[in-house]
């Protein structure tokens, strides 16, 4: 029995901190949280924008991970980048 009140404080002790990481990512991103998955999606035409985006948002959460004393496995984050070819109307 006292397991599981273990387990649950746990549990509600990360919900509360994953909930606050997109409060403090910046504007550059939106962010989607699925129970423990986080997406972030970065939107941004411009090549090197998108890339200094892409670098800010990750030291932002780099930082949000060693303020509450966890860490970004690298070993299972991927990026993923989708382009298209935009057809020009003449």
């Amino acid at each position: 029995m006292e397991f599981l009140k273990v387990r649950y404080l746990v549990l509600y002790f990360f919900l509360l901190c994953i909930n606050n990481l997109s409060k403090i990512i910046s504007n550059k991103s939106n962010s989607v949280l699925f129970t423990d998955d986080t997406s972030m999606i970065i939107i941004n035409s411009n090549p090197l924008e998108f890339r200094n985006n892409i670098n800010e948002v990750f030291r932002e959460i780099n930082e949000w991970f060693q303020g509450n004393l966890l860490s970004l496995n690298y070993d299972e984050t991927c990026f993923l980048q989708f382009v298209t070819n935009q057809l020009i109307d003449t």
